[in-house]
C-alpha cells in the first residue's frame, strides 16, 4: 500500500557554487611552490627533516599546512616557523600499545603556494581547451550529469525508504539466513564480530523485504 503518489522533497542545488568549486579542485592540482624567506603560514609547504629507525638517518617529509596530512593537530605546530627551526611531536596512532616516543624535525625550506590565474592559457595547459569559456562549459557539464544521477539515485532511495515505512512484515527466515549467509561470504573473513554478523542480517532482512515489495508492485502494474 502506498507504493504510488509519493512525493520526495529534493535537496537544493546551487549550480554556480558547484561550478566554482569544482574549478577550484582543478585549480589546486596545478598549484605550484616557490621557496620564500619567512616563516611559514598556512597554505604554505613546509619541508621537514627528521630521524626514524635503528640508525637513525634523516628523512624528510612534505607538508602542506592544513592539510593534516601527518594527522589531525601535526599542522598546528608548523606557522611561524622558519627554515632551521626544529620541534618535537610525538605521534600517536590507532592501536598503539606503548605511548608514543617524541621525534624532532627540522624546518628544511619553506614554500608559498602560487596560484594559476584562470585564463585561456590554463585552460590549455589544464585540459587542452581553446578557451577558459570552454573549460568552464565542459567542467558544468560533467557537473550536471553527476548531479543527475546523484538525483535519481537519492529519489529512488527516498522512494523505497517511503515504501518500506509502509509497509512492515515478517519476511521469511530462510531468505533472510540465504541472503545473510551470502553476505559473510563476500566478508572474507573467518570470524565476523557479533556486531557484524547482527548488521549483516538487519541489512539481508531490509534486502528481502524491499525485493519482495517491488515485486508485487511490478506484477499488479504488470511492469
Amino acid at each position: 500500500r502506498d507504493y504510488s503518489g509519493i512525493e520526495v522533497p529534493m535537496p537544493e542545488f546551487d549550480q554556480e557554487k558547484a561550478l566554482e568549486e569544482a574549478l577550484e579542485e582543478i585549480v589546486n592540482r596545478f598549484v605550484s611552490y616557490d621557496p620564500v624567506e619567512r616563516a611559514a603560514d598556512d597554505g604554505d609547504l613546509v619541508v621537514l627533516e627528521y630521524s626514524s629507525g635503528e640508525n637513525g638517518e634523516p628523512r624528510r617529509a612534505v607538508v602542506v599546512i592544513g592539510r593534516e596530512n601527518m594527522g589531525p593537530g601535526f599542522d598546528e605546530m608548523l606557522p611561524g616557523l622558519s627554515s632551521g627551526d626544529s620541534f618535537s611531536a610525538a605521534m600517536e596512532f590507532p592501536g598503539m600499545e606503548e605511548p608514543p616516543k617524541a621525534t624532532s624535525f627540522r624546518v628544511v625550506e619553506v614554500r608559498e603556494p602560487k596560484r594559476p590565474d584562470l585564463n585561456d592559457e590554463f585552460a590549455r595547459s589544464a585540459g587542452g581547451f581553446d578557451s577558459m569559456e570552454q573549460l568552464r562549459e565542459k567542467v558544468l557539464e560533467n557537473i550536471l550529469e553527476k548531479y543527475r544521477a546523484e538525483r535519481r539515485a537519492y529519489a529512488e532511495a527516498s522512494v523505497i525508504d517511503s515504501i518500506l515505512a509502509a509497509n512492515v512484515f515478517e519476511v521469511p527466515k530462510f531468505m533472510v539466513d540465504n541472503l545473510s549467509s551470502d553476505y559473510v561470504k563476500r566478508l572474507e573473513e573467518d570470524d565476523p564480530s557479533p556486531e557484524t554478523l547482527e548488521g549483516i542480517r538487519e541489512l539481508a532482512e531490509r534486502k528481502v523485504r524491499e525485493f519482495l515489495l517491488l515485486r508485487q508492485i511490478a506484477i499488479k502494474e504488470a511492469i
